[in-house]
């Protein structure tokens, strides 16, 4: 699942202070379609690959081909600059319900209503992106700020096609950077840099900085903070958009200068 973690690095480690759980969507399939390895959830196309883990909540392991429309699953992923949500688990909950949670953007804003339609991506002139879902917010709990094309995450209850928000966390600014769709943040030491091809192993990922910006010197064993997006058909190949180097093997002094 894909989780935010705090937590301070020690060595290859890291001591954990907090982990959340990154929750993409949570209701209930509206279509699966096996063959192309899809399915629509709240209006939002979900695609899974063969890193894909697919479960029930009791643990029970579960395929694509397991899922039906009506089922009530909790999906985590990353989501794509076309809106698609490439999901890395799937989890079906044994009981349905009508609560929901789901990240997406803000278009058709109403601030005198108090109602917004969610869209799947950022282009509010892009009906391909409309979910057909309206959120009525009146009587959320608010984190920041509407604004038209902003990111949000959305937790309420479902009637038809209206969710009416008992919490709404609106993203602190509309910069493409701040987008909640593909988008990884890792740290840790380089591992088989490839100066040629413009590639290192970072945690398990190969990262490729061609297009990158980097911050400092590249070397073997160098703590490095990258900031990344997957990669449209292989979730362990990044394509960094930033490489801070932090400090090199054996040198605590934090400055990325070397």
């Amino acid at each position: 699942m894909v989780v935010t973690v705090t937590g301070i690095p020690s060595g290859s480690t890291v001591e954990v202070s907090s982990a959340d759980i990154r929750i993409e969507l949570k209701g209930l399939v509206e279509a699966v379609d096996p063959a192309a390895g899809t399915l629509r959830v709240l209006g939002t196309t979900v695609r899974v690959d063969a890193l894909t883990q697919f479960r029930r909540e009791d643990g029970v392991s579960l395929a694509l081909s397991d899922l039906s429309v009506g089922d009530y699953l909790e999906i985590s992923g990353v989501r794509q600059a076309d809106g698609v949500v490439l999901a890395t688990c799937i989890e079906k909950q044994l009981q349905s319900g009508s609560n929901v949670e789901i990240k997406g953007f803000v278009c058709n804003l109403n601030t005198a209503a108090m109602t917004f339609s969610l869209w799947s991506g950022p282009d509010c002139t892009n009906s391909a992106l409309d979910t057909g879902y309206r959120v009525e917010y009146a009587s959320a709990v608010l984190k920041g700020s509407p604004f038209e094309g902003r990111g949000v995450e959305v937790k309420g209850t479902l009637s038809g096609v209206t969710l009416t928000a008992t919490k709404v966390e609106f993203e602190r600014n509309s910069g493409a950077h701040d987008r909640g769709y593909a988008r990884i943040e890792l740290y840790g030491p380089v591992l088989n840099l490839d100066e040629a091809a413009k590639t290192f192993e970072l945690l398990g990922y190969t990262v490729e900085y061609s297009a990158a910006r980097v911050e400092g010197v590249l070397a073997e064993g160098a703590y490095v903070e990258v900031k990344a997006s997957p990669d449209a058909t292989n979730t362990a190949y990044l394509h960094a958009t930033k490489v801070e180097v932090k400090y090199h093997g054996g040198d605590s002094s934090g400055s990325g200068d070397h």
